[in-house]
């Protein structure tokens, strides 16, 4: 894959001298409405985001990790955003329209998106999005997401543009509220009128 070529070139480019400090860089997921409520058995949107603004990324890959007990990830709808600027060769997500080696792994057993990837040989820069991804959320309760380097051996570190080292990557997640289906309101209505009735039953007898 794209991961070992980088390698191959950075080590070329290494030979000739350009080494440097490391800085750290960071990706990050959160829901795309903030303040939304998450009602059970609706669908939502994870966007996943990445600050190299102060070393810029070759690219790599990456993990995203989510809470299969309750919520169910959407096929083929994790594509990275075409503002990022990413490569098509050095990318990888969930588009049908990718080759096979361009596709991202879905373990929906475990909760895990194996293989995401996304860079450029001239650096990408940040804050951006990455891209985004649906889930269904089927239970209630608080449903854990997350980002982690890859267990995908044919996907790359991320690499500095400027000084060719593998780059320090911090990694967050986040916790997102599943509420229960709300009654209608005219449900509310209904079972309090049944409920003065029961009363007024209660007082007569």
């Amino acid at each position: 894959m794209w991961g070992k070529s980088i390698k191959h070139s950075l080590s070329a480019a290494l030979l000739c001298g350009t080494v440097g400090a490391t800085q750290a860089a960071s990706i990050w997921i959160e829901p795309t409405d903030l303040g939304a409520s998450i009602i059970q058995g609706n669908s939502f949107q994870m966007d996943i985001y990445m600050d190299f603004t102060d070393e810029p990324t070759i690219g790599g890959g990456f993990d995203i990790l989510f809470d299969p007990a309750l919520v169910s990830y959407v096929s083929e709808s994790f594509i990275l955003s075409p503002q990022l600027g990413s490569d098509p060769l050095l990318s990888r997500d969930d588009s049908p329209q990718s080759p096979p080696l361009q596709q991202v792994l879905v373990d929906d057993n475990n909760g895990k998106i194996i293989g995401a990837a996304f860079g450029d040989l001239i650096g990408l820069t940040g804050p951006s999005l990455v891209g985004s991804l649906t889930f269904i959320a089927d239970q209630v309760g608080f449903a854990q997401f997350g980002l982690e380097a890859t267990e995908d051996p044919l996907v790359g570190e991320f690499y500095s543009s400027f000084t060719l080292e593998p780059q320090v990557v911090s990694y967050s997640g986040r916790e997102v509220e599943i509420s229960p289906i709300p009654l209608p309101a005219a449900v509310w209505m209904m079972l309090s009128g049944l409920t003065g009735l029961g009363l007024l039953a209660r007082r007569r007898t």
